[in-house]
């Protein structure tokens, strides 16, 4: 009986121990995730866009296509997350995502990620995802997103804006619904999905022509959301 229970309590403290490092660990990325955004202004992320630059259009899409729930949650999909972490634990693999585009920014314009593990990047993009969402508005997210997004393959130029230029010679405010489509596809993959490799003849896999398809039925509903 003392054997035993010489043995839980070891267990029991090791529990302790392990929780109260991780609860140490996440205070850490929290405070400096905190300290790090007000440091560096979302504002300061990619170019400056302007007023009335974006149509609206495009913004209905991306979101069709990204993340169709990002006006309702606060930087995370967390039913979404948890069915990705279901079904990459159950595939042994990793066969779909729950980035948020609040997490995508996160990415983008905060975090260097060349010294860490897949887990610890995500974990640290929850991190300013959440925190984000309490100093900006969806609106300026949104916007940092559309500026700092890599579109154009084999280049460190980003935005929707750039990519518009360089690949049909236009603002982005006078491409059609297709230019705009080909740049929203590019999100999927800049090197291989991009509006010059699809002219190539490059030919887009069955599943992400089904999603896209998928989005744009969604982009009607987000029109009219966004819209009202």
């Amino acid at each position: 009986m003392k054997g035993n229970f010489s043995t839980g309590a070891k267990a029991i403290c090791f529990f302790l121990i392990l929780v109260s490092l991780s609860g140490g660990y996440i205070f850490y990325e929290f405070i400096h995730a905190s300290a790090t955004i007000n440091k560096k202004p979302l504002s300061v992320c990619g170019c400056k866009l302007a007023k009335n630059s974006i149509p609206v259009m495009l913004i209905a899409g991306i979101l069709a296509q990204e993340d169709d729930l990002f006006l309702h949650h606060r930087g995370v999909n967390w039913r979404q997350a948890w069915y990705s972490l279901k079904e990459n634990i159950s595939s042994r693999r990793v066969v779909t995502g729950a980035s948020t585009i609040d997490m995508q920014v996160a990415a983008l314009c905060y975090l260097n990620h060349r010294n860490s593990s897949r887990w610890i990047r995500k974990f640290r993009q929850v991190i300013y995802a959440l925190l984000m969402n309490r100093y900006y508005r969806k609106e300026d997210i949104l916007k940092a997103y559309i500026a700092a997004a890599p579109l154009i393959e084999g280049s460190n130029t980003l935005g929707f804006q750039s990519a518009a230029e360089y690949y049909y010679r236009k603002p982005l405010k006078k491409l059609d619904l297709d230019e705009q489509w080909g740049l929203i596809l590019a999100l999927r993959n800049r090197d291989k999905l991009n509006p010059d490799a699809i002219k190539r003849g490059v030919k887009i896999p069955e599943k992400i022509r089904g999603q896209t398809m998928r989005a744009k039925l969604r982009q009607q509903h987000l029109l009219k959301m966004i819209s009202d």
